[in-house]
């Protein structure tokens, strides 16, 4: 890839890395021309990445994606987000603002509250680990809150569609149907 620095900026034209068990692409900008409030705007192709070892890199998955710490497996994802660093050069995540796509390729979710809560719902829910195969998301981030729209899963053999919202205080508001 190409990293330019010109006129106060920072630029990452097609970056390329093999990390977390796949590849990631970057795009993107760094601007401190105003260095109170130094932005970022980023697209992100990661390949066949490992949801695990992403969730431990990544603070903002573990904010926007608690969800994550619990399952095992590969996603791929295209994504664009912009907001503002702080002092630690981490994003700020009550301006992060983004969209994108997660296809989980194969992963299990378990030994989590959700795993247990969603299948206790549907006949033969005594197994409480999901498994997630080509599952497509489209996301929206805004304002550092997280809204997935809605998607189908398989849950034992019953068909669910599910959507809503994580906020970065903890809260959750989806709906299963």
């Amino acid at each position: 890839g190409k990293i330019v620095v010109r006129d106060g900026e920072l630029r990452l034209d097609n970056l390329f890395t093999r990390t977390l068990g796949g590849a990631i692409t970057f795009d993107g900008v760094y601007s401190t021309a105003d260095m109170s409030k130094p932005r970022f705007a980023m697209a992100l192709d990661a390949q066949k990445i490992q949801i695990a070892e992403a969730y431990s890199g990544f603070t903002m998955i573990q904010a926007l994606a608690p969800i994550a710490k619990d399952i095992t497996g590969q996603a791929s994802s295209l994504f664009k987000m912009a907001g503002i660093l702080q002092d630690d050069m981490m994003p700020d995540m009550k301006t992060l603002n983004g969209r994108g796509t997660i296809n989980i390729i194969d992963a299990s979710l378990k030994n989590s509250k959700f795993a247990n809560g969603l299948t206790s719902f549907v006949k033969g829910g005594e197994n409480q680990s999901l498994t997630l195969k080509d599952i497509f998301m489209r996301l929206t981030i805004s304002d550092g809150r997280l809204e997935v729209e809605p998607f189908d899963l398989q849950l034992n053999n019953t068909k669910a569609n599910i959507s809503g919202m994580s906020g970065l205080d903890g809260s959750l508001d989806y709906t299963v149907k």
